[in-house]
């Protein structure tokens, strides 16, 4: 058995290692990204448009150049109830034209931003509403906005697009129940930063933001990996077993084997021993074994040798005791039985050995083959 233990444990610590660099693998696999950057250098190809309300009432927005980041530059007066400026990512080449991207595959939206002074922005995604949206008037898309805020030093916004909320004012506009809450990312047009009512008034508000990246993930991937894997582990375990009976097997009929070359039976010819007391002991263990009253006070009675010169016999010729080797007998004809006699059962076979307890005769085979009397019959069939 020490060669399979050997060969199992290298082939599960090797399947182990092979397994979590699969893992691994699937598991960075089902992350992807797309990046949006101002230029060529897109994922996902857009166009920037800065949105605000009629300039001669106040507010403004101004594009500052930069080919680090985005910035820009926008105002809003106090005068103004709801000032209104916008940086937009419009998805697709043609600022002029809609297009449409399928967001669905991306669970987030992530981008660093800087603002001074402190602010309050708001992020909008604008989609397809079947009920709404018509041909090319972006303010029959839907809003889904979230607040973030920002301060003059770079902080990740991670924004997810699942967790977006349409504004009542959106509701109320197209007469549409404050029930229908859901929205469909499939048909999205374009994202915008915006500001917010708490954004400061009468100042200059500076922004920038760059590193801007949708983010999802395949689950599929990762799935079909991990399927994979335990497909593996399923393999190898059935391997595990097969092999483990296989040595079980060759293990117990070597063992039986070299027990029947050791152990003398009723069955056998004893060999003539020089000293007559070792030759009596053993011819009597071997003719009496499998009788249920043996006991060593009848060994004592019959052979006319006291207890302790039996024991001391048995530990010299056999580094056993008389109990000991009595079961080591009883044990291995059992199991020379098991092997000869398809038809008979384990209580027939433990009676026939001399024990009347079948459950202390599979108790003490279990210990001797390290498997029950069926199983051993089974590995033998």
């Amino acid at each position: 058995m020490y060669k399979f233990y050997k060969t199992a444990l290298y082939s599960g610590v090797a399947l182990f290692a092979i397994s979590l660099v699969g893992l691994c693998v699937g598991y960075k696999a089902s992350y992807i990204s797309a990046k949006l950057n101002v230029g060529s250098d897109s994922d996902i190809p857009w166009s920037p448009i800065t949105e605000q309300i009629d300039a001669a009432q106040g507010s403004v927005l101004q594009l500052k150049p930069n080919s680090e980041f985005i910035e820009y530059e926008s105002y809003l007066p106090a005068t103004q109830e709801f000032p209104y400026t916008a940086y937009t990512f419009k998805f697709g080449n043609d600022g002029n034209t809609d297009s449409a991207i399928d967001l669905t595959p991306y669970d987030s939206i992530d981008f660093n931003i800087t603002c001074t002074p402190q602010n309050v922005l708001l992020f909008n995604v604008f989609t397809h509403d079947p009920e709404i949206t018509l041909p090319q008037q972006n303010p029959t898309q839907r809003v889904n906005s979230t607040f973030f805020s920002c301060d003059a030093s770079w902080q990740l916004i991670k924004i997810r697009l699942a967790s977006l909320v349409t504004p009542v004012w959106w509701f109320n506009e197209y007469r549409l129940e404050l029930s229908k809450q859901a929205y469909d990312l499939t048909r999205a047009y374009r994202f915008s930063i915006v500001n917010s009512l708490q954004s400061p008034r009468d100042t200059q508000l500076d922004i920038k933001i760059k590193d801007v990246r949708l983010s999802g993930r395949k689950r599929q991937y990762f799935y079909f990996t991990l399927a994979a894997t335990a497909l593996l582990w399923l393999v190898f375990a059935f391997w595990v077993i097969k092999r483990y009976v296989y040595f079980l097997t060759l293990d117990l009929r070597e063992k039986v084997k070299k027990d029947r070359q050791i152990i003398a039976y009723k069955e056998l010819t004893i060999n003539p021993q020089k000293n007559k007391e070792v030759s009596d002991v053993l011819r009597f263990m071997a003719t009496e074994y499998a009788s249920p009253e043996i006991s060593l006070d009848m060994a004592c009675g019959k052979l006319g040798i006291n207890r302790t010169k039996i024991n001391e016999i048995l530990k010299t010729e056999l580094s056993l005791t008389f109990n000991t080797y009595l079961n080591k007998l009883r044990i291995t004809e059992a199991a020379r039985l098991l092997t000869k006699n398809k038809s008979a059962t384990i209580a027939e076979i433990a009676y026939s050995v001399g024990y009347n307890n079948v459950s202390y005769f599979s108790k003490l085979f279990k210990a001797e083959y390290g498997c029950t009397p069926k199983t051993f019959k089974q590995l033998y069939d």
